[in-house]
Parts: structure tokens; sequence; C-alpha cells
């Protein structure tokens, strides 16, 4: 069994999000299958993204995303998701360490160009689309 993923809960961001509403982020590298903790207890506040594919990058883009909303309005947004776990859905309330999902295989779908790994964004405000 591949070992959880645990994303922090703060954490330095590495590099700036294009697109993204300007979440800073960072990128955690993990084997693809890998289950992926919740950074912290929050609620589901959207859903987006596509399911991977054996013939196409991980759902396009991004794969799967999460946004989820702590109790103090900062937001996380997390991709690159191969499945989300069945717990989440969107108004749903997850806690800190619950599973989440599993890390997509892009090692795979990228003939490894672009290793396996989750993508943390955090803003310290509610997300608005």
């Amino acid at each position: 069994m591949k070992q959880p993923l645990h994303l922090p809960e703060h954490f330095f961001p590495t590099h700036q999000t294009s697109g993204l509403d300007g979440f800073p982020a960072i990128d955690k590298f993990a084997p693809g299958g890998s289950p992926v903790l919740a950074p912290a207890t929050g609620r589901v506040v959207k859903l987006s993204g596509k399911a991977p594919t054996a013939t196409t990058k991980p759902g396009g883009p991004y794969g799967w995303s999460i946004y989820l909303q702590r109790r103090d309005g900062g937001t996380y947004y997390l991709t690159h998701f191969g499945t989300r776990a069945g717990i989440v859905k969107l108004g749903a309330c997850i806690g800190k360490g619950e599973a989440i999902g599993t890390v997509a295989d892009y090692a795979k779908a990228t003939n490894g160009k672009t290793p396996s790994h989750i993508h943390e964004g955090f803003h310290p405000g509610p997300w608005q689309p």
C-alpha cells in the first residue's frame, strides 16, 4: 500500500498559480495512486475537472480539483487528483487528515515528463468565482 500524502496546513508558496485566481501554490510529489489527506478541516465549496484517462493527460491541464474552505474563510485549491473520495461532495465538511482522493498518475500519462504530484494553493479569504 502506498504511503498517504499529507498536505501541509501552513506552507511557503513555491510558485504563483496562473489562471487560478492568483493562488500561491506548492507541488507535493508522490507516486500516482497515493492517498491524499486533507490539509485542514473545511467545507467543500467547489469541485471541478475531469477524470483522468489512459490516452490523455490526467483530466486535461488540471485533473480533478477540490476547493476546501476553512471556518476562518481561507480557501485551499487542490488539484491533480486521479480520484476523489466518496466523502468529497459540494457542501460536505471534511476533517483534517481525512482521505480525500488519490494522486493522478501524471508520470505514466506524460511518459515521465511530469512527475505525479498534488498541486496545493491557498488564498487567505473566501474563494470567489
